[in-house]
């Protein structure tokens, strides 16, 4: 029983882990980092969501018609949360931010006024926005949600929205406190995003500060070997008879001894064909095979 009971809470613990986890891209370090920031904002979203209506229903203020929007906006996040672990995360991410945006609008236009804690949420589409697609997400819904906001404002005062309810309840101060964690939340994850990107460009940079420190040794260390090796330049004043050679203080040295001390070369001695038939005559230099021993006696 025990054992049943120890299985099955492993299993939901794998299992949380997996639903809770982000994409994984293994081979692809920025797609990986995308799918960390996906996953915070996507869970960020789902509990704001949870919260409002939550409050909705507390409050009882809030018309059935915003927190039916809210309910449809969670049962779709199970499809985004597949697609971005199943390689679909930029279809994710947009995805995430049209739905946010629709239901702030829907909400904002079916409460009748922009004076209400929803179209502060705005700003957590902005931030979401620019933490999934960087600085053309933070233009695109920055622009987006100016002109939806500014459409609002029109319609309130032509007398098109609802009449709103400006009574203020637990819902009010639910929804306001749900929005300034949501936006702290996802400020300190984008100081986070930050500092692993800082802290990733150091290592880098340290890395090629030291791949330069180790080029500059091997540089020195070249350079070092060919100021050592020995080479013979400029003219050599050379004996015609003996061949031997001058030295700078006047003395005349063995070729062989002026050449072994300025260079790494050493002498083996021969004689060339021409040297012995002057020095030796004919005398042949070549191993004499030995005479054969006389037959013996029969």
């Amino acid at each position: 029983m025990r054992v049943d009971r120890a299985n099955r809470a492993s299993n939901m613990s794998n299992l949380l882990q997996r639903v809770l986890s982000a994409p994984q891209f293994p081979d692809d370090p920025v797609r990986a980092r995308k799918g960390r920031l996906f996953n915070l904002c996507f869970w960020f979203c789902t509990v704001l969501i949870w919260v409002t209506v939550i409050g909705n229903l507390i409050g009882g203020q809030i018309p059935w018609v915003v927190t039916s929007v809210s309910i449809v906006g969670l049962a779709l996040g199970p499809l985004l949360h597949y697609w971005a672990h199943h390689g679909r995360l930029e279809l994710a991410s947009g995805t995430l931010l049209v739905l946010l945006f629709v239901a702030l609008t829907t909400a904002c236009a079916l409460l009748g006024t922009i004076r209400v804690p929803s179209s502060g949420y705005f700003i957590v589409l902005v931030v979401i926005s620019g933490l999934l697609f960087e600085r053309r997400g933070l233009l695109l819904t920055t622009a987006l949600s100016s002109l939806a906001l500014g459409g609002l404002i029109i319609a309130e005062n032509a007398g098109v929205l609802p009449r709103p309810d400006y009574r203020v309840t637990i819902t009010q101060w639910i929804s306001m406190s749900a929005l300034l964690a949501c936006v702290g939340g996802l400020t300190f994850s984008a100081l986070e995003s930050i500092r692993e990107l800082l802290a990733r460009a150091e290592h880098e940079i340290a890395e090629r500060h030291r791949a330069e420190a180790a080029l500059r040794q091997s540089n020195d260390e070249l350079q070092e070997a060919l100021a050592n090796v020995k080479t013979l330049t400029g003219l050599l004043p050379v004996c015609a008879w003996c061949r031997k050679v001058r030295e700078d203080d006047g003395y005349w040295s063995a070729l062989e001894s002026y050449v072994a001390a300025r260079t790494d070369a050493t002498f083996t001695h021969g004689i060339c064909p021409e040297c012995q038939a002057k020095q030796l005559g004919t005398l042949s230099c070549r191993q004499v095979p030995p005479a054969s021993s006389p037959p013996g006696p029969a």
